[in-house]
């Protein structure tokens, strides 16, 4: 999979996407609407009309039979709990911190999604949140088979995909009098003309009467949720100035605000029905759900590299799992099934961990492991790598400290010692608590 592998080809009115499966290094400069930075094998969908310009991702979960000689990606399967593009944790974290429903895992609530796309917001929400109502609408009939066929949306009792157009849909609901009412509606509609002055939402989305109309199907502590995105940077300004202030004007001005997504050229906008929203008087809440539910977890090394033997790595592996017991509640147990285990650790093309409750982690098969300090760049120390690997399977993500173990970089440099630092140990503490 050093190429992309064509995985499908979806068309409605002279519009094409199309769906590939590709192993990702480094950050992918053809995906214009942001920085795609997960390292990888992923499903992108992109657009034929725009340079095959990738406009989703989501990251594909490895078989635990995986092995460095197989990477025929056809049955493996997307990883529903992520949100690997930045302006959709927005979305989704707006839901909450605008106080339109409880973070809780079991909260009972009912969400409309305009736009479907490839079901990246119905898959995470109907996976981390099950216990929602999601009713999805979009006007392109062969998005819902896309979304299906290749994303492994899921229509049940709790989620419900309408063929229809976003606008007409709301203006029945509304004009029906028993119209059913939403905690959040979420508008991610847009244009398939990239060059069009304002790319996200449509401009149906920002007229007066859609969202009077938008605004009597919200519950009383009810949200609305807009992508917003240009590519015109001359212009950008004012466009998100005029977006926003046809939203302020029938919500409020004090009920409206946009965020900036770090490193996308979008923006999300919030309005609520009754509160005033603004990110200095209630910051955004970081919303992680990358955890373990238990302490006790088994790991299991599926492959080792020709440079260390067996024992060698086991010992850098136990030793590092070790390190992290002592600073934190967990225990944990080897096992020999790698198939069972709930960490575990493997040669790939590089390396890359997938967070909880994946927990698989993937180590460079073309490097020259060691287990002392390394000798210039042809070699890396699998107890410095171990450390930081562990890391990110229990939930840490990259830290900016040069110290921490979970730098970027420069945990792997010889003048770094092989430990957690105290900073590390924050960290875990406060995503878990």
């Amino acid at each position: 999979m050093k190429v992309p592998k064509f995985r499908g080809k979806y068309c409605w009115n002279g519009e094409c996407f199309v769906v590939s499966d590709l192993w990702r290094n480094t950050t992918d400069h053809r995906a214009r609407v942001g920085a795609l930075t997960f390292q990888g094998p992923i499903r992108t969908l992109s657009t034929q009309s725009f340079e095959g310009m990738i406009v989703f991702e989501m990251p594909l979960i490895l078989p635990t039979d995986y092995i460095f000689d197989s990477l025929n990606s056809s049955g493996w399967r997307v990883n529903k709990s992520s949100l690997p593009m930045g302006y959709l944790t927005d979305i989704v974290q707006g839901i909450f911190w605008t106080g339109a429903l409880e973070l809780d895992k079991e909260v009972v609530g009912d969400v409309l999604v305009i736009g479907l796309g490839a079901g990246g917001v119905n898959n995470f929400l109907s996976t981390s949140f099950p216990n929602l109502n999601l009713t999805m609408v979009d006007i392109n009939p062969s998005t819902k088979t896309m979304a299906i066929e290749q994303f492994e949306v899921i229509e049940n009792g709790k989620t419900r995909i309408i063929i229809e157009d976003g606008v007409k849909y709301i203006d029945e609901q509304v004009k029906a009098g028993k119209s059913q009412l939403f905690d959040a509606i979420i508008v991610d509609a847009c244009h398939n003309d990239f060059h069009h002055p304002i790319i996200c939402p449509i401009d149906e989305f920002t007229s007066d009467g859609i969202l009077g109309q938008i605004e009597k199907l919200l519950k009383q502590n009810g949200v609305l949720i807009v992508n917003v995105l240009t590519f015109d940077l001359i212009q950008q300004r004012e466009t998100f100035d005029r977006v926003l202030n046809s939203h302020a004007k029938v919500f409020g001005e004090r009920a409206c605000t946009m965020k900036i997504v770090e490193d996308w050229e979008n923006r999300v906008l919030f309005c609520s029905r009754s509160s005033r929203l603004t990110f200095e008087a209630s910051p955004l809440k970081e919303i992680t759900f990358h955890r373990w539910k238990i302490n006790e977890l088994t790991w299991s090394i599926g492959s080792y590299p020709s440079s260390l033997t067996k024992e060698q790595v086991r010992k850098s592996f136990a030793n590092a799992f070790d390190a992290w017991s002592q600073i934190s509640s967990f225990v944990f147990t080897e096992i020999t099934r790698s198939d069972y285990a709930d960490i575990k650790a493997a040669l790939a093309v590089m390396a890359v961990t997938h967070f909880p409750p994946s927990g698989i982690s993937l180590f460079n098969a073309k490097t020259k492991w060691v287990d002392t300090d390394p000798i210039g760049d042809i070699e890396m120390d699998l107890r410095r790598e171990a450390l930081h690997q562990i890391g990110h399977a229990l939930g840490l993500k990259h830290s900016k400290d040069l110290s921490s173990i979970m730098h970027f970089s420069q945990y792997r440099h010889t003048e770094h010692e092989v430990k957690i630092e105290e900073i590390d140990v924050e960290a875990l503490q406060k995503l878990y608590g």
